[in-house]
C-alpha cells in the first residue's frame, strides 16, 4: 500500500526515524522533502501524550530562562507582522497560544486579542496572570474558531495537528490573514528526530508553501530564519552550543529576527485569498 504526502500528494517512502507515538517509521516525500508520520494518532492519543510526555518535559525547561527566550521570540515574531499588518484595532486569534507571549504583545500593540489552548496551566496562567481571553480546548472540533477575525496566530501549531486539511480549510473562511511559524526539519539531521516533541508534520519551506497553497492561500512572505540549523543540531557543535547556553543563558543564541536561509524557523504571513 502507497502513502502519499499530505502537502504534495506525492508517494512517500518510510525513514530511518521511528515517531513518538506508534513507533512506526516515518515517512519522508522526496519531491517537496515533507515528512510524516505513518499512522496519525486521535485526539484523544495526542491529549494523553501532552499531559502526561510532553507536559513531564516542558515542565522541566519552566524557568526564568524559559520565558525571557520566549518573550524574544514573540518580539520577532510581532516585528514580523507589522511589516505586513496594522494590527491597532484588529481582531486576533491565537490559537496554541501557550503562555501568552505573542498574544500579550498584540493586545499591548492595541489588538483585541483572544487565545485558544490545549495546557489548562497555560490557560489559567493567561487568565489570571495576564488577563487575557484565554478558552481552553477539549475537543478537536473546538480548533475551529466559531467567529471571524482579521487575524488568526498558529505560532508552533500546524506541526502539531493529526487533520491539518480539515483544520486549513475550515479556517480559510474565518479570517482575513494568518501567522505562521513552524520549525523547519531536514531528512539529513538525524539529531532533530531523537525528541520529536509530539510532532506529527515535520516541515520543509517547500512541504507548507504546497499545502497553503493547495488551500488557495495567497503567502506574503515566508523566510526561514533564527540559527542555523547545522549549528544547532549537528553533534559536532553539540560542546560548543552547550557552552554558548552557559554563557549567554539562550538556547537560541540570541538569533530570532535575522533572516537564513538555514534557519531552525519558517515565519509565514499569508492572505486567505489573493
Amino acid at each position: 500500500m502507497n502513502f502519499h504526502c499530505h502537502c504534495c500528494n506525492f508517494v512517500v517512502s518510510p525513514t530511518p526515524y521511528m515517531d513518538d507515538f506508534f513507533h512506526l517509521p516515518l515517512n519522508h516525500c522526496t519531491k517537496c522533502g515533507h515528512i510524516q508520520l505513518k499512522q496519525v494518532p486521535s485526539f484523544s492519543q495526542l491529549k494523553n501524550y501532552y499531559s502526561r510526555e510532553y507536559k513531564y518535559r516542558r515542565i522541566k525547561l519552566l524557568d526564568e530562562r524559559y520565558f525571557t527566550i520566549m518573550e524574544k521570540r514573540a518580539i520577532a515574531q510581532q516585528i514580523f507582522i507589522n511589516k505586513f499588518e496594522n494590527i491597532r484595532y484588529q481582531r486576533i486569534l491565537d490559537i496554541g497560544c501557550g503562555y501568552g507571549f505573542l498574544a500579550e504583545r498584540m493586545r499591548t500593540a492595541g489588538a483585541d486579542v483572544a487565545g485558544l489552548e490545549f495546557d489548562p496551566e497555560c490557560v489559567h496562567y493567561c487568565n489570571t496572570r495576564l488577563g487575557l481571553k484565554v478558552d481552553l480546548i477539549n475537543e478537536e472540533n473546538e480548533i475551529i474558531p466559531a467567529e471571524n477575525v482579521d487575524l488568526i496566530i498558529l505560532s508552533h501549531v500546524l506541526e502539531h495537528l493529526p487533520n491539518i486539511d480539515y483544520f486549513l480549510g475550515k479556517i480559510k473562511s474565518k479570517k482575513k490573514s494568518v501567522f505562521i511559524e513552524v520549525p523547519k526539519y531536514s531528512i539529513h539531521l538525524k539529531e532533530q528526530f531523537i525528541n520529536q516533541e509530539g510532532h506529527i508534520n515535520f516541515f520543509t519551506e517547500s512541504s507548507i508553501r504546497n499545502i497553503l497553497e493547495k488551500f488557495g492561500y495567497h503567502i506574503l512572505r515566508m523566510v526561514s530564519c533564527g540559527p542555523s540549523m547545522d549549528y544547532f543540531w549537528k553533534s559536532k557543535w553539540r560542546l560548543i552550543s552547550f557552552l554558548h547556553r552557559l554563557a549567554y543563558r539562550d538556547y537560541f543564541f540570541d538569533d530570532y529576527q535575522r533572516e537564513n536561509p538555514n534557519g531552525i524557523w519558517i515565519r509565514i504571513i499569508a492572505l486567505s485569498e489573493r
